[in-house]
């Protein structure tokens, strides 16, 4: 049995991921009660990729190229007769016409910072 983990450390792992994963409810639900949807018009869909290439060096000088494709949809909601801006970026196409109405989509807002 050299190496293992007693039994009782299994027990306080897997006792604290349950209580990592109530933080995590608590705080999606607490964030949920302060958004409210509303109905947005998609301006750009981001279906055209847009490539960057990157070129990090690490802690010992190298240098390595990364190619980086990204799409950026874009989405404006109005709330109190001011119109807001949003964006959303992903790795695929945003927002595809299988996916939702023409132009339509449901996002959430901040009702103490609309425009966030």
């Amino acid at each position: 049995m050299d190496g293992l983990l007693p039994g009782g450390a299994f027990a306080v792992i897997g006792a604290g991921i349950l209580v990592w994963a109530d933080v995590v409810r608590f705080r999606e639900r607490r964030l949920l009660r302060r958004l409210t949807p509303i109905a947005a018009r998609v301006t750009d869909k981001g279906i055209n990729p847009r490539t960057s290439i990157f070129v990090p060096t690490d802690a010992n000088g190298a240098r390595t190229e990364r190619i980086d494709t990204e799409y950026e949809g874009w989405y404006e909601y109005r709330v109190d007769s001011q119109t807001h801006v949003g964006s959303v970026i992903a790795k695929g196409p945003v927002f595809t016409d299988a996916e939702m109405p023409p132009n339509a989509i449901t996002v959430f807002y901040d009702r103490a910072n609309p425009a966030i």
